[in-house]
């Protein structure tokens, strides 16, 4: 890898405050991607578990912003129906924004690093 790729790909990384090597895992503005894996299972239609591949989450990224969207515009969000006793409104709101800024982040990650 050149080292104008590598400035490119760190420059990427600090500006979506990316953490590769965190004790607990790849974590994004101090949010541990892992923690939104069942979300992005629900809102990829069940095509992506976690987000250990970009190329796959490159793939989909598109559909499943579309599909945060759309239930953002419902009366009840998917997490607040199947957790209705202990996710509220705001805090699946908040959930999903986050998760739309992680999939935005590495996908960028990913468009730097295949150039």
């Amino acid at each position: 890898m050149n080292i104008l790729k590598k400035l490119k790909l760190n420059r990427t990384a600090k500006f979506h405050n990316i953490n590769f090597n965190g004790s607990m895992g790849l974590s994004i503005n101090g949010l541990l991607v892992r923690d939104f894996d069942y979300l992005l299972n629900w809102y990829s239609n069940n095509q992506l578990c976690n987000f250990d591949n970009l190329g796959d989450l490159f793939v989909y990224h598109q559909a499943i912003i579309k599909e945060i969207n759309y239930d953002l515009e419902n009366t009840k969000l998917k997490e607040e129906l199947a957790y209705p006793v202990s996710v509220s409104r705001k805090l699946a709101e908040a959930k999903l924004y986050e998760l739309k800024k992680i999939i935005i982040a590495l996908v960028e990650y990913n468009k730097v690093e295949a150039d």
